[in-house]
């Protein structure tokens, strides 16, 4: 296949940083290859942003992100295969969806990479779809991407395309091949295939939409009549990480005093040599760099104390009963007396709620503070994302 000729590489190199921002989402963190022995990934604490992007393309760096929006919205899908008879399902798929409109990308693993044989098979939008639709609409058309892993739908990071892989021993530029094979071996070439191989949005069908559960219609505001239809789990954790610190599941190994933060083992997996998690008091989270995963202060006690999510969850839910204190009357038939019916597990929260000042998106931010400075968050519409405000703050003062 004949190479496209590359013009003004600068101005190239803008667009497709511009795009990759696209492509990475609005979550608060990030991800950056580390390249050393016992770490493949650090946090990188802050919104992926353009410089983030212009380091990824230009092998200064290699950054990875979980390519989703608060909105479940979605620029890009990525498949991943880990292994040979994998990867020949992605070949097999980027042939078919080729004749059927789409222009996917194929990133093979490098020779260095843990997973030699695998790689990624890579979809970019010329516009925002609907994640849930998009992968529907894929699988419709190619059935073997049946029981593979795809973003964005994990709950972790992946590596961004047109990367280096970076390893303790080597460096390597990752390639892009295309359903007739071989179309980008360098970053220049990389930047403008990321450009020009975009699938237009409209390919993607309207499903309706999946009838909500009970429990998620229920998550916000939860009524009952006794004591024993409870709130649904997503209000038992935030109950038990509110009055619970990750400090006393998470013992300090490794102290950062300029970071606020420190390192502590993995005890569950039996880890006793170099600490892998580092535990973030503030925000009552760690970041467990043997999986990549961040954990909250109930995840983290159910690894420690080698406990189900259900099963923690319910001696959970019999603590914040003892917690409301002295045993009641029983309940006269027909549950409580509408005076004392509650409507939410957690009416400070509800009123806080009402409070809220009204947010300058077009959706709402994220319903949580900011994890790399634990601020509020702001709209950016040259980005068509939400950011941290106390970053946006710094960027201006440095800036003046």
């Amino acid at each position: 296949m004949k190479k496209q000729e590359i013009k003004n590489p600068a101005a190239l190199l803008e667009e497709a940083a511009a795009l990759l921002v696209e492509i990475a989402g609005d979550e608060p963190l990030h991800i950056e290859m580390a390249g050393i022995p016992g770490m493949k990934y650090a946090p990188v604490r802050h919104c992926f942003a353009l410089e983030d992007a212009r380091l990824h393309l230009s092998g200064k760096s290699t950054r990875g992100a979980r390519i989703r929006r608060q909105d479940g919205q979605t620029r890009a899908i990525c498949v991943d295969a880990d292994n040979p008879e994998e990867w020949s399902r992605l070949e097999i798929a980027c042939q078919v969806l080729y004749y059927r409109g789409y222009r996917c990308l194929l990133e093979p693993a490098p020779s260095c990479s843990l997973h030699p044989g695998g790689g990624h098979l890579w979809v970019i939008y010329d516009g925002l779809v609907d994640a849930r639709s998009a992968w529907k609409h894929l699988c419709e058309l190619a059935p073997v991407f049946d029981g593979l892993e795809y973003w964005p739908a994990r709950a972790q990071n992946v590596r961004l395309p047109a990367g280096v892989y970076r390893t303790p021993a080597a460096n390597e530029q990752c390639l892009l091949y295309d359903a007739l094979g071989l179309v980008a071996s360098n970053r220049k070439e990389a930047a403008q295939i990321l450009l020009t191989y975009q699938t237009p949005a409209a390919i993607v069908p309207n499903y309706p939409a999946e009838p909500e559960s009970k429990q998620a219609s229920t998550r916000r505001e939860v009524k009952f009549a006794n004591l024993a239809n409870l709130s649904p789990e997503s209000d038992l954790i935030a109950w038990f990480n509110s009055t619970h610190s990750i400090t006393d599941y998470l013992q300090a190994e490794i102290e950062h005093p300029g970071r606020g933060t420190y390192m502590a083992r993995g005890t569950w997996r039996g880890e006793r040599g170099r600490p892998s998690v580092e535990v973030h008091p503030e925000t009552n989270t760690a970041y467990d760099y043997g999986t990549r995963e961040r954990l909250d202060c109930f995840e983290a006690a159910c690894l420690v104390e080698n406990k189900s999510k259900k099963e923690l969850a319910a001696e959970v839910r019999e603590a914040w009963l003892a917690s409301r204190g002295p045993s009641r009357q029983p309940e006269p038939e027909g549950g409580l007396p509408v005076e004392e019916k509650p409507t939410t597990l957690f009416p400070v929260q509800k009123e806080q709620e009402a409070t809220k000042a009204p947010y300058d998106g077009p959706y709402p931010p994220p319903d949580r503070l900011s994890l790399c400075c634990s601020a509020g968050w702001q709209w950016v519409a040259s980005e068509q994302a939400y950011r941290c405000a106390e970053c946006i703050r710094k960027q201006g003062s440095h800036a003046a």
